[in-house]
């Protein structure tokens, strides 16, 4: 009888050791499983996202400017390629003095349109006087951009087309091109007269633009 005792109570014993190590590879298991389900859900992120910023992507791709358009930037678009993919765009802000006059910066005297970029870092490392107009455009930031420069001297043909159009008329504005220690270039939209002018001339609106 005690043999019998004996034996209900091992299987009873085996049983109960049986049933914790069911429970406890299932909660193992469900573990894992929430696991799974987390890297799955992340992942579901991680390719929305990434197909988001792929249609962004395809949008801009596909994005044709037009001149005389508002830009990305808020600016108005003065300049675009063949295809109206690249261009650029401008707005004007307060006025300034174009600065350190008597010193000749290093660099500064990229001319061809685009240029203005750099000319605007050589400028401002070449001279540290305050509220100057690079360091205005430089400044800058409108709907998010903060790409904002200078423009170069060779911006003035595409700008003619629509400032002395109408669009803005009677403007004096300084550009990043230096001629000299003394000189820097100015778009002169009043009587269509750009060209170097001294440093020292005046307060004079800044041009800020930004590639497309």
């Amino acid at each position: 009888m005690n043999i019998n005792r004996n034996r209900i109570f091992l299987l009873i014993s085996l049983s109960i050791i049986a049933i914790a190590v069911v429970a406890g590879r299932a909660a193992e298991m469900n573990a894992k499983f929430q696991e799974l389900v987390t890297a799955v859900n992340d992942n579901e992120g991680r390719i929305s996202l990434m197909e988001a910023e792929q249609a962004e992507l395809v949008a801009h791709l596909h994005k044709i400017y037009a001149i005389g358009e508002t830009g990305p930037g808020g600016g108005i678009v003065f300049y675009t390629d063949f295809y109206g993919r690249h261009g650029f765009e401008y707005v004007v802000l307060q006025e300034a003095q174009w600065g350190c006059i008597g010193t000749e910066i290093s660099g500064a005297d990229g001319t061809a349109l685009g240029t203005g970029a750099q000319n605007t870092v050589d400028i401002l490392a070449g001279c540290n006087e305050p509220g100057i107009a690079a360091a205005i455009a430089n400044n800058h930031s409108q709907n998010g951009y903060s790409d904002w420069f200078l423009p170069a001297s060779g911006a003035d043909t595409a700008l003619d087309v629509l400032l002395l159009g109408g669009l803005n008329p009677q403007l004096q504005c300084w550009g990043s091109t230096e001629g000299n220690a003394n000189e820097a270039w100015t778009f002169d939209f009043v009587e269509d007269d750009s060209g170097f002018r001294p440093k020292d001339t005046g307060f004079f609106c800044v041009l800020a633009v930004r590639s497309l």
